[in-house]
């Protein structure tokens, strides 16, 4: 099985995927101005961060230059771009200063209330704590996704659906749909900045807010382009 994707889609995923990276790069300049604590917690939450970031990246920008071969590594990207944001978030955050040392020695997530924690359990956690709304979409987006990420990056029934379908063996081809995919991690990416943002000592400075405000435009834009309901729902 060879599937072609059809002209139309291609006409605006690339295009979508393309944008999507534009989009991304936009918060670097943004992180560049703010000032963070030289301290444990803060190094933790911002390598966290960077490397959600980077994932998100380097998901839409395989989709961008190479949607033929590449969707399939796109999502496994993806699924590390959400739990390094859950983790950051947390550590940033709901985590104690017990739970980051255990994390740091034991080089894993800790247990709460006997319970290992994990994306779902911290988009929870994450919610409650920094009060994003509209309330539920971080965890139903974390909830909605990860089973299946995790399947394909573990090799069970989401990878076999992917690859085996009634004409043969193959990637699956991919339909306009997948934008939305590319506009969850563009969202994903101003959550991180937030993140970060709450541990900034220079939130008011006028250089960062003229940076954020810059970025925070050129995401509606974005936004209102490739998906306008969510436009309205991200609280940018």
């Amino acid at each position: 099985m060879n599937q072609a994707i059809p002209a139309p889609t291609l006409e605006k995923l690339v295009p979508a995927a393309a944008e999507s990276v534009t989009s991304i790069d936009g918060c670097y300049p943004v992180l560049a101005e703010m000032e963070l604590p030289n301290d444990e917690r803060t190094n933790v939450v911002i390598a966290l961060l960077y490397a959600s970031l980077e994932q998100g990246r380097s998901a839409c920008f395989l989709v961008a230059n190479d949607v033929e071969q590449s969707v399939f590594g796109a999502l496994i990207l993806l699924r590390s771009q959400v739990d390094q944001l859950m983790r950051a978030a947390f550590f940033a955050g709901p985590a104690t200063a017990e739970e980051l040392a255990s994390y740091l020695d034991e080089d894993e997530l800790p247990r709460r209330n006997g319970n290992k924690l994990g994306p779902r359990s911290l988009s929870r956690i994450n919610e409650a704590h920094f009060g994003w709304t509209p309330v539920g979409r971080i965890p139903d987006t974390v909830h909605g996704s990860w089973a299946t990420l995790s399947g394909m990056t573990h090799g069970g029934r989401a990878l076999l659906n992917y690859y085996i379908g009634e004409d043969g063996i193959g990637p699956y081809p991919p339909t306009d749909e997948f934008i939305e995919v590319l506009t969850n991690a563009v969202v994903l990416t101003h959550l991180a900045v937030a993140v970060a943002l709450s541990m900034a000592r220079n939130k008011e400075a006028d250089k960062l807010q003229s940076a954020l405000r810059a970025w925070y435009d050129s995401g509606h834009a974005f936004f209102n382009k490739w998906a306008p309901k969510l436009e309205k729902e991200t609280p940018l």
